[in-house]
Formats: structure tokens, sequence, C-alpha cells
């Protein structure tokens, strides 16, 4: 039998397709994720939402084969988008790097007054709250992965795995009133069927990563747009440069993270469009194949 995973990333969109019994893999996809929106605040990184599903479902349609017997998702975390009643994405994606709640807030900011890190999904939910940005008819918000499973499973409203809840922040005690509450499961589940394939609930990147990489004892170096050290433990670190994120099973990933990889690719793609573009226009994908 065969499977499926994708991967909505910030910097790409992956898929690949495996051997489920063997790990062999058989194909690989990748393409530039083109779904940044232009805007005239500083601090504002969105993604239009729409752009980046329908690149996700072009690569696991590329990758779809008579045996494939599952579909696994995961993708950037802390990001949200809103959704309405019909399991529609009303808004564009507010990305991890997204700052605006790092803008002044009663004699604080918006994160330091919630004790929520900047990018973290109920950060930028509040901001969004206090400045009346929120959609009328949203019904709750998800990741960009969540929402990838409602789309192509066709669901009114998303499965959200502990690993992608616990990235919005505070998501055991929630700081907002009953319509924006989140019961996360903690199993893996089959969220819906794509083309009667089996679809699991989405998981977070960085806990997808670990499951694929670590043996106990192992410590995971991840470089995308971002970076993290990851290492599984039966319990939680209270030292300050440590983050405790859900594993599976009851355990823990402690994460020490820094902003590097695809960000700093994506950063030096930037500048010599610019040197280039002295000469003649030119667009993203021909700088990357350039580098």
């Amino acid at each position: 039998m065969k499977a499926i995973g994708i991967d909505l990333g910030t910097t790409t969109i992956c898929g690949i397709l495996i051997d489920s019994d063997t790990g062999e893999v058989i194909k690989t996809l990748t393409k530039q994720n083109s779904g940044f929106l232009p805007s005239n605040l500083s601090f504002e990184k969105k993604q239009g939402c729409h752009t980046n599903i329908l690149i996700a479902q072009e690569i696991l349609d590329s990758l779809l084969d008579p045996d494939v017997s599952a579909i696994g998702v995961t993708g950037q975390m802390h990001g949200i988008l809103y959704y309405d009643e019909h399991g529609k994405a009303i808004s564009p994606l507010y990305t991890w790097q997204d700052r605006r709640a790092d803008e002044p807030f009663k004699n604080k900011t918006y994160s330091s007054y919630l004790n929520i890190p900047t990018g973290y999904g109920y950060a930028t939910h509040f901001y969004n709250l206090q400045n009346n940005l929120v959609p009328v008819n949203a019904v709750g918000f998800c990741t960009l992965a969540d929402y990838f499973v409602m789309f192509i499973c066709k669901l009114t409203k998303p499965m959200i795995h502990i690993t992608n809840a616990s990235s919005f922040g505070k998501f055991e005690n929630q700081p907002f009133d009953n319509k924006w509450l989140i019961t996360p499961t903690k199993d893996f589940q089959i969220a819906g069927f794509y083309k009667k394939i089996p679809v699991s609930v989405a998981i977070g990147d960085n806990q997808a990563s670990v499951l694929a990489s670590c043996k106990s004892n192992d410590v995971l170096v991840n470089i995308g747009t971002g970076s993290q050290l990851s290492i599984v433990s039966n319990s939680v670190s209270f030292k300050k440069a440590i983050e405790n994120r859900p594993y599976f099973e009851g355990k823990h990933i402690l994460v020490g993270s820094s902003l590097c990889g695809g960000k700093s690719y994506s950063l030096l793609k930037d500048f010599f469009k610019s040197i280039i573009s002295l000469k003649s226009p030119i667009e993203d994908d021909e700088v990357y194949k350039i580098l």
C-alpha cells in the first residue's frame, strides 16, 4: 500500500508519495508558495489561503495512485484564517510571521497583555477583535493545514489536533468567549475522505518532522522558513529559551527556535531580484532557479 503526505509550508508546499510498508520514497513534488499578499503595513504578513490550497491540491492530485490508502497533512503552525458556517475561508491567512500583536495596547502590546507571543493565533485574533477586523460571519478559525483538510474533505468545521491547537497559545485556558473555544483531539483520527481515501487530522509541522525523523534520545535540527532544535521528552522544561509543545502518547517536545532557513533564502532572493531588476524585470521563480 502507499500513502501521501502534504506539507503546506510558508516558503514551499510539498508532497510525498511513499510505500507505507517499506518507507521507500516513490515520488516527491515541491512548489513555491506564491500566496503572500501585498500590504502597506510593515507588521502585516498575510497569504491568500485559496492560492495555497489550490497549489496543495494540485500536488496531491499529481501524487494520487490507485494503491494510495491514506493521506496525511501537516503545515505551518501559529497562523490562522477565519471560516464561516459553511466551512469556507472568509479571510486571508495571517501567518506566523505577522507582527500585529507587537502594536501598542493599554501601555503594553497586544502580545504582552495576553502573555502570548506575537504571531500566535490567539494574539493575532485578539488584535483583530479589538480592531474590528474579524469577518462578521466568522464562526471560528484554524490553521492552513486544518483548512486544507476541511477543503478537500468538504467539511463545514475543522477537526483540530492538539499539536496545531497549542500553536495558537494558551489553548488550555482560552482568553475569549465560548464562540472561539476549541476542543482539540489528542489522537490520530480520520477527519474525512478525499476521492474515497481517508484523510488524517492535520498535525503540527514541527511534531510531524520529529515523528518522521527521531528515535529515543535523538535531537532533530530542522531548517525551514524558521528553524528548530527539537527533542522528545516525558516531561516539560521550565528553561526560559525552551518552548514546550505537545507531542503524541502524552509526551512533549522541547523546542528551541530561531529565524533562518527558508526565510533567509527568501531574503537572499529579494536581494538578487532587486539587483537584476535594475536591468530588466524578473519573476521570483526565475530568481530561485538561478539561486
